[in-house]
């Protein structure tokens, strides 16, 4: 499907900072390539001031709804007071209160954003990294897409992407489609990055793995 994102014409595109393009187009073009689309409902979790919550709310559709989950209260009130300026009023914010535990109904939402969470600084144990993926497995539909961005995985420090995978296998998500050298945002600036889909997988764990 053919989607077009109108990029502003020389000299005003040239006059804006990286933060307003990515807020212009660019965010909208890189979630777009990964799969987000008009009609669904999303969850960004650890939204941060909205770097992605805001780009995929233009792209659903004012009839849908982002779940924007957030526990540091400075990032949630830029996300908030952006959208505002913006005119968007179908992100609705969450308080995470530094849990995992997800305010909304099962099998609720049709893809989750999980961008920049899942490493040492906001999740270094084992444990509390499972907790999460089986409170986004219980909101997800069957099939839905949880798209992940690995970031602070190829440091010295745990855990590494290989530990992410096996723990998301686990969960009960199936790898679906990686993407490289994406334009992504990151700590409030435009670089090259990556994103992995996975997809809730409907049959129960058990039996997938008996077939195996």
């Amino acid at each position: 499907m053919e989607f077009k994102i109108n990029i502003p014409v020389f000299p005003a595109w040239l006059q804006m900072s990286n933060n307003d393009k990515w807020f212009e187009s660019y965010g909208e073009i890189t979630l777009r390539r990964v799969g987000f689309k008009m009609g669904q409902t999303v969850l960004d979790f650890g939204c941060g001031p909205g770097s992605y919550a805001i780009p995929v709310a233009k792209i659903i559709g004012e009839q849908y709804q982002v779940f924007a989950m957030e526990k540091d209260r400075m990032e949630t009130e830029r996300l908030t007071s952006r959208a505002k300026s913006m005119g968007l009023k179908n992100i609705v914010s969450l308080d995470a209160n530094g849990e995992s535990i997800i305010p909304l109904d099962n099998e609720s939402i049709d893809a989750i954003l999980l961008y920049d969470v899942l490493h040492h600084y906001f999740y270094p144990h084992e444990n509390e990294r499972r907790k999460l993926l089986a409170e986004l497995w219980r909101v997800l539909k069957p099939g839905g897409m949880l798209s992940l961005s690995p970031t602070h995985l190829d440091s010295y420090m745990e855990p590494k992407l290989a530990d992410i995978e096996r723990e998301i296998a686990d969960a009960n998500f199936s790898r679906e489609m990686e993407y490289r050298d994406l334009q992504m945002m990151h700590d409030g600036s435009m670089q090259k990055g990556r994103v992995i889909n996975y997809r809730k997988n409907s049959m129960p764990l058990k039996t997938i793995r008996r077939k195996q």
